[in-house]
């Protein structure tokens, strides 16, 4: 029983330390929204410097930061258009697409495990939701599916069925197949952005 509390214990101290690491960057983000456009200004002339000291670290870092716009809940479109600017469609594209199946599936087991009772709470407060859930249990890898190809908050497509119960091999076959429309429409439009703007050289041309 000791040992039970303890473990009940370690698992609330967890959730409320991710909790508040995640308020706190809400809040810094919420506070300093006026900045954004200079702030990936910034990024962007940074990334561009940087490339061609380190394009390999480069590379990574735009998947990592687009994994964790999608863990926090941050719009990341202006990343990925950013990304695609930067590298042009032929590498833009895989480098969003990797990101955003890092972060998703990285919310999903989020949603799952150390965050499961907080998201509980919050799908079980909503009528259409525990209806959803219905439909989950029926047919989950349609669920799947639909959930992900609709404009629907990322917030219930990663979080919101993980608390679910939606099998592992329905979430990651959807999102695997989906996401490369969702990734390649912003990537897309950086990289037309790159062509008009004649952005500078290495990682792919543009569209076309």
């Amino acid at each position: 029983a000791n040992m039970a509390d303890s473990r009940l214990l370690q698992r609330r101290a967890l959730v409320a330390a991710s909790i508040a690491i995640a308020a706190c960057a809400a809040a810094g983000l919420w506070l300093t929204r006026g900045h954004w456009g200079a702030a990936l200004q910034l990024l962007r002339q940074e990334a561009e410097r940087r490339r061609e000291e380190a394009p390999g670290a480069v590379a990574a870092c735009c998947v990592l930061v687009v994994a964790l716009w999608v863990i926090l809940l941050i719009p990341s479109t202006p990343i990925e258009v950013t990304i695609a600017y930067l590298y042009g469609l032929r590498l833009g594209f895989p480098l969003v697409y990797l990101g955003k199946v890092l972060g998703c599936l990285s919310a999903f087991a989020i949603g799952r495990s150390c965050l499961r009772d907080c998201c509980e709470r919050h799908v079980r407060k909503t009528r259409l939701l525990r209806a959803v859930e219905g439909a989950v249990a029926k047919e989950p890898l349609r669920i799947a599916f639909l959930s992900r190809a609709a404009y629907l908050p990322i917030a219930f497509k990663n979080y919101g069925l993980a608390v679910l119960d939606l099998p592992w091999s329905a979430f990651v076959a959807a999102l695997l197949t989906v996401e490369v429309w969702n990734s390649l429409q912003f990537a897309l439009i950086g990289s037309a952005a790159r062509s008009v703007g004649g952005g500078s050289g290495g990682g792919g041309g543009g569209v076309g």
